[in-house]
């Protein structure tokens, strides 16, 4: 978030547990992510970058924006 946000302020990450859940919130002052897509397309294999959200994607139950499109909640299976 520090890297990609473009902001310089605070980073705020929660943490929860529900049953057998684990839910990740990361949400900074950034522009946000605009093209929603990003979260549905697979990245290139040979690019530099835009591999992050598809490597959290896969490893997850689900990912979702936000309106803004600056804050990413991972939910995780932890079975």
């Amino acid at each position: 978030s520090f890297k990609h946000s473009g902001a310089n302020n605070t980073v705020r990450v929660e943490v929860g547990v529900c049953g057998t859940t684990l839910e990740i919130s990361v949400e900074d002052g950034g522009r946000g992510i605009a093209d929603r897509s990003k979260l549905d397309s697979c990245a290139d294999t040979y690019s530099e970058s835009g591999r992050g959200l598809a490597i959290v994607k896969g490893l997850c139950i689900s990912v979702n924006l936000n309106e803004a499109g600056n804050c990413v909640t991972a939910r995780l299976s932890v079975n």
